[in-house]
């Protein structure tokens, strides 16, 4: 079976454009949502409303956890009649990326072991 490479995870990253951000607040509660984000020197910008959970969670804690559903196209940009209210947090991918489907064709996603790879987000490989 191939090895799957950071350097494909990161290219999939980068053409992707909405990722699901998921936290645990101050009272043991999971909290997810959607966003719009951009790859760019290893860091993810991610456009979050400025008085949002997410922009006061990230400024506090820093901790989050990153799903970023891979597709193909995608709109990139956050929509001008919101971009007022918008600010862009970004970030750094720390730890291992934890992939399902990234290499694999969709024949294989069914098989685990052929569609899930994980590997260190800094790594020459």
């Amino acid at each position: 079976m191939r090895q799957l490479t950071v350097q494909e995870v990161r290219h999939s990253l980068e053409h992707a454009s909405f990722a699901v951000l998921s936290h645990v607040n101050r009272e043991g509660e999971p909290r997810s949502s959607g966003v719009l984000h951009r790859m760019s020197g290893g860091r993810m910008s991610v456009v979050v409303a400025k008085d949002s959970w997410k922009a006061r969670h990230i400024a506090a804690c820093g901790a989050v956890a990153v799903t970023v559903p891979v597709h193909r196209g995608g709109v990139r940009l956050c929509p001008p009649d919101v971009r007022a209210d918008c600010s862009v947090v970004e970030i750094t991918p720390a730890g291992h990326f934890g992939t399902y489907g990234i290499g694999s064709p969709p024949s294989k996603m069914r098989d685990r072991a052929a569609s899930y790879a994980r590997l260190p987000v800094r790594s020459t490989r």
